[in-house]
């Protein structure tokens, strides 16, 4: 995939948002079967368990990873890879099954894709996506995280999905997703995952700041957690680290 073949191009690189990291392209086409091709996942978990970690595992999120895949050549000039989203959430149904059967009590899943200004076609998938995956008999918890960005625009399609948690960046721009989320009614009994530290920024997170945000999303939570530290109280943390602890690792970061 990265250096090609003979025969094949390698993929394409690709900026990861607004960061300095890249990713390679998938190619996709409407004749394409998803499957799980590698064990990681599951394997990893188990080898955490045997050591006595209980770890979280994290996936790229469906609609993420067909929005920032491509058409391959074969596929036609109108072909859209959003269409292959029912045949792809079967096979992560089937991994997040797997995962539940080795052990896992959580899987978070990201899709930062969705958090700029989705259009009504992707808020719809998100909504098609957590719909289909929430009904998974056995499956782990699933906390849904968006980042790069605010995401007031899908919170509605997450509220009404079997999500036992959604994870929201509030280093920035954080009133309009609170005042969504307030709009809502809130989401109690589910966790909140807050990201208040810009972990891209090269300065001292504002802890007065962080405070305020956290106590805020706290009354509109069942549950708040940061995102380095689930199941820590943030509020709490944030108030010890603003008397002298380093921030670092203490409030959730954005990524």
């Amino acid at each position: 995939m990265t250096r090609g073949a003979p025969g094949t191009l390698p993929l394409e690189m690709a900026r990861w948002f607004n960061t300095s990291y890249h990713y390679l392209v998938p190619e996709l086409d409407p004749d394409l079967v998803p499957r799980r091709a590698w064990g990681k996942p599951v394997d990893e978990l188990r080898e955490a368990l045997a050591l006595g970690h209980q770890t979280r595992p994290v996936l790229l999120g469906p609609v993420s990873f067909l929005l920032l895949s491509r058409p391959a050549a074969t596929a036609g000039p109108v072909f859209d890879t959003l269409t292959m989203l029912a045949p792809l959430l079967a096979a992560y149904r089937g991994l997040l099954v797997e995962l539940a059967e080795a052990g896992a009590e959580w899987v978070q899943l990201d899709e930062p894709s969705v958090a700029r200004h989705p259009t009504p076609q992707q808020v719809e998938a998100v909504a098609m996506a957590y719909d289909f995956l929430g009904a998974a008999d056995p499956r782990p918890k699933l906390c849904v995280a968006t980042y790069y960005g605010t995401a007031p625009e899908v919170l509605p399609a997450l509220l009404t999905s079997h999500v036992e948690g959604i994870g929201l960046d509030l280093s920035r721009g954080w009133e309009a997703t609170l005042a969504e989320l307030e709009r809502l009614g809130g989401m109690a009994g589910r966790r909140l995952v807050a990201g208040v530290v810009d972990g891209r920024s090269a300065w001292a997170a504002d802890l007065e700041a962080a405070l305020t945000v956290l106590e805020r999303a706290r009354d509109l939570a069942g549950e708040l957690a940061t995102g380095l530290e689930h199941g820590r109280d943030a509020v709490a943390e944030c108030r010890r680290a603003r008397g002298g602890r380093r921030a670092a690792g203490v409030a959730g970061h954005a990524r």
